[in-house]
């Protein structure tokens, strides 16, 4: 399925790029690009359910992001990306002997477009 990807997004690359190499010289993203991105978030605090028990939580997140960015004009350019996502979650209390974890994952999708103010 990646192979599949990875071929889809190549041919649309080299089927959008100039011709001339030039680009779009009044755009800072002339050429198509790909980046790749790795985020990690860490979260600590205290967890109180309806019952006012309290626990503490730790939180952590991790993602990986590719993301294609495609100049249409000198001043327009669409952006897309892909990310895979895992947290995974830590609830502890000591005095009542009560600990729990959760592992979550998923992916997230995201698309827009970047317009230039250079004229």
């Amino acid at each position: 399925m990646t192979k599949k990807m990875m071929l889809i997004a190549s041919f649309f690359l080299f089927s959008v790029c100039d011709a001339s190499g030039a680009g779009f010289l009044n755009n800072p993203d002339r050429y198509p690009s790909v980046g790749i991105s790795l985020g990690v978030t860490d979260i600590d605090g205290s967890f109180a359910n309806l019952a006012s028990i309290k626990a503490d939580s730790k939180i952590k997140t991790r993602d990986f992001t590719i993301d294609l960015r495609l100049p249409v004009s000198h001043e327009l350019t669409l952006f897309g990306g892909i990310s895979v996502l895992k947290e995974e979650t830590f609830l502890s209390n000591q005095k009542l002997n009560f600990r729990e974890q959760n592992d979550l994952s998923g992916f997230g999708f995201r698309v827009g477009a970047r317009y230039y103010f250079n004229r």
